[in-house]
């Protein structure tokens, strides 16, 4: 969603209910044409779906130090034993800015996941749950 002439705010959702039961955290690189996007300093935030029983999630998502066009980012439970089942609609897992670099017109740009991975409880790997790069960006 475009916030402002040239910022969007960038939902991470999980889309759709799954079959899995225990879903416990997300790893993933968020990754952009640092010529053209930047990232918000401290518009990271966590979504809904990881505190849907009161869990206080732990966010973390940093430029990576030798590439400013790769956000790293990690949420995980942190109080609860169990994770969580995706519900039938839009889970918000996290929310995250990106500002236009350019003053003139670009795009479209696609930013990109990669080193994605969900995890359940035990820290296990969700083979189930796959990551889709279905965003592009363009200012004009």
């Amino acid at each position: 969603m475009k916030i402002g002439k040239d910022i969007w705010q960038l939902e991470v959702v999980l889309g759709g209910p799954t079959s899995s039961t225990d879903l416990a955290g997300f790893s993933f690189d968020v990754v952009f044409d640092p010529a053209e996007l930047s990232f918000v300093a401290g518009s990271a935030e966590q979504g809904t779906f990881l505190n849907l029983d009161g869990d206080d999630p732990l966010l973390i998502a940093d430029l990576a130090s030798n590439d400013p066009g790769r956000l790293v980012v990690g949420i995980h439970r942190t109080n609860q034993l169990a994770g969580v089942q995706g519900m039938a609609a839009q889970n918000v897992i996290m929310k995250f800015c990106l500002k236009a670099s350019l003053s003139s017109e670009f795009g479209p740009t696609l930013v990109r996941f990669e080193n994605h991975e969900a995890v359940d409880s035990a820290d296990n790997p969700i083979a189930g749950i796959q990551f889709s790069d279905q965003l592009t960006l363009a200012v004009q």
